[in-house]
């Protein structure tokens, strides 16, 4: 895997590979038409009680990230198909979409990892916890500097690289940096479901009073961040090892570009999945008439 081996211009994935991936871009695709609309259906309905919840800002903009995924889909599988049909500048159509849906899924990472240090800190060091809401909802009300940070971060990267780094190592150089962004990332989910863990485990042992019950929107990030590590746990051995089998000869920075394409198209999915389930009640109870007003959410 070493960048020596050859040029990744030069290389192309197996058909096999490649024609698997299409089919895996378009489950997912797939996947998340079919289920948006019972997820907005799910929103409308919750959205009143869901308001009174002090955690409401953070669904609220984790809910943003997913309507900007979407807003991303239809040009993000348009450039990807015109990419295989060799039109040169729809590689960076693809490519600048997919690398700001990793920002994103950067910004889902730090936001949900506030979060799981804010409510440790609040259960265990509550003279602490403050400081740490007070960070949190300045960072929310103010959530699209964080985008820009990130996004200069990255552009930071690129021209020190380019500054600093030989051309034939520019792109193994790249690849070990977001390589330690994509690790750092998946820390923060482990760690951040470790401290709810705690929180849960003390919240049990003092259940009989009312003050620790736990609400639903808390409940649903526990459920969101342990489902994105359960993930990370299966799909990064997973492309490794694909890697390792079919793609040997391509460079490492060609396994950190798809891990975290991975993580970019699946967070979304994760989001939206997370929450149908943890209101899987409401879908029970839909009748006829309902099931007409979740679907005319498809054009809303």
């Amino acid at each position: 895997m070493n960048s020596t081996k050859a040029d990744f211009s030069s290389l192309k994935f197996p058909d096999l590979l490649n024609d698997s991936s299409m089919f895996l871009l378009a489950l997912i695709m797939f996947c998340y038409i079919l289920e948006f609309p019972i997820f907005k259906y799910i929103c409308k309905i919750n959205e009143e009680q869901d308001q009174k919840d002090i955690l409401y800002p953070v669904v609220k903009r984790l809910f943003a990230m997913v309507r900007i995924f979407y807003y991303l889909v239809i040009p993000l599988i348009a450039s990807v198909i015109l990419t295989n049909n060799r039109f040169f500048i729809f590689k960076y159509l693809t490519f600048s979409i997919c690398y700001f849906l990793f920002i994103i899924s950067q910004t889902f990472n730090i936001v949900v990892f506030l979060v799981a240090v804010e409510k440790w800190l609040g259960h265990f060091f509550p003279i602490f916890g403050q400081y740490v809401t007070s960070v949190r909802k300045g960072l929310l009300n103010k959530i699209w500097v964080l985008y820009i940070f990130l996004v200069f971060k990255e552009f930071g990267i690129y021209v020190g690289i380019g500054c600093t780094v030989d051309k034939d190592m520019q792109p193994s150089a790249l690849g070990y940096i977001q390589a330690i962004i994509l690790f750092c990332m998946a820390m923060s989910s482990v760690l951040s479901s470790l401290l709810h863990l705690s929180i849960l485990n003390k919240i049990r042992k003092l259940a009989y009073l009312e003050s620790t019950q736990l609400n639903n929107l808390y409940i649903y990030i526990f459920w969101l961040i342990t489902t994105v590590v359960m993930f990370k746990v299966i799909y990064i051995p997973l492309i490794t090892v694909i890697f390792l089998i079919f793609l040997s000869e391509f460079p490492l920075y060609a396994l950190i570009a798809i891990t975290g394409g991975v993580d970019s198209l699946t967070t979304p999915f994760i989001i939206e999945t997370v929450y149908i389930v943890c209101n899987i009640d409401k879908i029970y109870t839909v009748d006829g008439g309902k099931i007409a007003e979740v679907l005319r959410l498809y054009f809303q």
